[in-house]
């Protein structure tokens, strides 16, 4: 906006400057009124282009919102887990702090869909990310990561008190369905695919062994 603004002002000085080459009384306005004119219609162009600019950079940071946001339960989707969870083990490496993630299924979710039709499955998934969100602290993350299975990240927090908050998530479903978790907690080492991969073995081996339960993997 600042160069908009000696631009327009440019134009006006050079406008203002009477031109030796205009003559006649035919000439319908003067050198300080053709100056006038030209500042007002070029600040006007300016500044709606300035305008328009303002309103595309608003726009694109809209857009990437949504790109990283989950449309059904409003949760931050599995583009946005994958970005912030590298991005947490790069500062708990940096402080030396514990971190555990955890995946949480909803068990049988496709009888509950089967049984109350899908516009309540919906819901259902939307009502237990909100009370999720609201049992975790700020500096943890949750998202959804497909379907019926939620990601959380426990950022400078280790096993045990991951494994009590997970329980509390668990407790906390609405209608009463249960919940089979698998956690994990990072050895320092590992990438972030890898500590979810972890994750993803003890959320295996709770659905193998009966479900409706939490299954920790400890760092090696």
């Amino acid at each position: 906006r600042g160069q908009l603004l000696v631009s327009v002002i440019a134009v006006g000085v050079t406008l203002s400057i009477p031109t030796p080459a205009v003559e006649g009384d035919n000439y319908p306005v003067t050198e300080p009124g053709a100056a006038l004119l030209w500042m007002t219609i070029a600040g006007i162009a300016g500044f709606t282009i300035s305008e328009l600019v303002r309103q595309r950079e608003k726009l694109a940071v809209s857009l990437e919102m949504i790109a990283r946001t989950d449309s059904l339960t409003g949760l931050p989707n599995r583009r946005a887990w994958d970005e912030a969870l590298e991005r947490e083990l790069a500062r708990a490496d940096r402080t030396g702090a514990p971190i555990c993630a955890a995946l949480l299924d909803l068990d049988h979710f496709k009888e509950f869909n089967d049984l109350n039709g899908h516009q309540a499955g919906d819901e259902h998934l939307t009502a237990t990310a909100q009370t999720w969100r609201k049992r975790l602290r700020t500096a943890d993350l949750i998202a959804r990561y497909g379907g019926e299975e939620f990601a959380v990240l426990f950022t400078a927090t280790a096993m045990p008190r991951a494994r009590e908050v997970v329980e509390s998530l668990r407790d906390s479903v609405p209608q009463r369905e249960t919940v089979s978790a698998g956690i994990a907690e990072w050895d320092r080492s590992e990438s972030g695919a890898e500590l979810v991969a972890r994750a993803d073995q003890a959320l295996y081996e709770a659905k193998r062994t009966g479900r409706d339960r939490a299954v920790a993997m400890p760092a090696p």
